[in-house]
């Protein structure tokens, strides 16, 4: 699924830094759309939501990640479309280059006498290309989208099917997906691999969307995927101590992951205010036994007839994986008579932890065709287990700028 707004800031989805490891995401996303759009009554920003009726359209957005300490730097240039081809069908497109630099944590503790983990330095590109169809028909959107990423350490094809469906005047819509995406990590300077590894990807979902009164609708989204393949990270190093306290050797996940996600959200539109809020909250169970809790709430305020502001906050919390460590026992040597575990991990990613977002957009309808909107987000994360070195966990700035034509 595709690095979506709801997945933003949690690991157990996806974090801000995870764009750079090779347990990212696949890139294939489930579309939820929505037939009836009180947004676009009240005039503000309904992003992503599918409507073959809609204006067509270009978008640009520059977006900069940066993490505090000179760690990892992401930078972001996105080119978007959308075509009515006719009344039943519309087309969308996207176009993405990120470019990652920066150092990350090897998954080693700190040395003795140091409180700060060691790094590694990474430097890559990322292009991504995914296309879309809308089909309307009565009461029924089907969606089909295809998508292909590539960098120098993975390369992701995905392909997905939505099916949306209208009951009780439109007022109810039920989402159906399936999304497979086909993955191949590959060498790279960092990594110790020395050959392609395959990953693939199999995510459905089960949705609907109910109008509770003319201001108020509220979603529900259950998913359930599993991952199988090469599933470990193949950047991360991990420390056995009865072996040597120097010595890094490869970490080793589970071969699959099976998760399950529940999504609820409501959102309620205020007309004396000309405001909307939407609040949000999100489950993840997985077989890692990694148990997660993301909430979100979102205020968007019109202020004259030209400009939305919208702050938001996001909480995270999740508890580690079942074979987390920040160093590893046993001796990996094989006459030693120290047996190790089936699997470890000390990517501090998969242990206990927090993070916070907080943010604001702006988005300005400089003329009737145009917008222009701004953003910026403060992310932090940090560690719950009192054993992983505090240095271990990222805290960034978020800023994006981005540019809207319709015709």
């Amino acid at each position: 699924m595709a690095k979506s707004k709801e997945n933003q800031s949690d690991v157990a989805g996806n974090s801000f830094s995870e764009k750079t490891r090779s347990s990212r995401s696949p890139q294939t996303s489930f579309v939820r759309p929505i037939s009836f759009s009180p947004y676009t009554w009240l005039g503000l920003w309904a992003g992503g939501a599918w409507s073959v009726h809609s204006e067509d359209s270009i978008g640009y957005r520059y977006s900069n990640y940066q993490e505090d300490g000179g760690r990892i730097a992401i930078e972001t240039h996105a080119a978007d479309f959308s075509l009515a081809v006719s009344p039943k069908l519309t087309l969308k497109g996207s176009l993405v280059y990120d470019a990652i630099s920066g150092a990350t944590p090897t998954g080693a503790p700190p040395p003795d006498g140091s409180g700060q983990v060691p790094l590694v330095e990474l430097k890559d590109t990322r292009r991504a290309i995914s296309i879309a169809a809308a089909w309307q028909q009565d009461r029924f959107l089907t969606t089909p989208q295809v998508s292909y990423s590539k960098e120098r350490d993975y390369e992701s094809t995905g392909l997905s099917l939505n099916e949306s469906i209208d009951f009780n005047q439109k007022n109810t819509t039920l989402n159906l997906g399936l999304a497979h995406d086909f993955d191949r990590v590959l060498p790279n300077h960092g990594e110790w691999i020395r050959d392609a590894r395959s990953k693939e990807n199999t995510d459905v979902l089960l949705g609907f969307v109910q109008l509770l009164d003319p201001y108020t609708f509220f979603n529900v989204n259950l998913t359930i995927g599993y991952g199988s393949g090469f599933l470990t990270d193949a950047y991360k190093r991990v420390v056995f101590p009865e072996f040597s306290p120097d010595i890094l050797l490869p970490e080793k996940r589970p071969d699959y992951r099976f998760r399950q996600v529940m999504y609820v959200g409501i959102t309620h539109f205020i007309p004396e205010l000309g405001a909307a809020t939407e609040l949000s909250y999100r489950f993840h169970h997985d077989s890692y036994d990694i148990v997660s809790h993301t909430a979100a709430l979102e205020w968007r305020q019109k202020l004259g007839k030209r400009l939305t502001v919208s702050p938001l906050i996001r909480f995270y919390e999740q508890s580690a994986a079942s074979f987390y460590s920040p160093t590893i026992s046993g001796d990996p040597r094989p006459d030693q008579g120290s047996p190790i575990p089936d699997y470890y991990s000390s990517d501090y990613r998969l242990s206990q932890l927090r993070s916070w977002t907080f943010g604001v957009s702006a988005n300005v309808k400089v003329t009737d065709f145009c917008t222009v909107d701004l953003g910026y987000q403060r992310y932090e994360m940090l560690g719950l287990d009192g054993i992983t070195a505090a240095s271990a966990y990222p805290k960034a700035n978020v800023f994006s700028i981005g540019l809207h034509l319709t015709f």
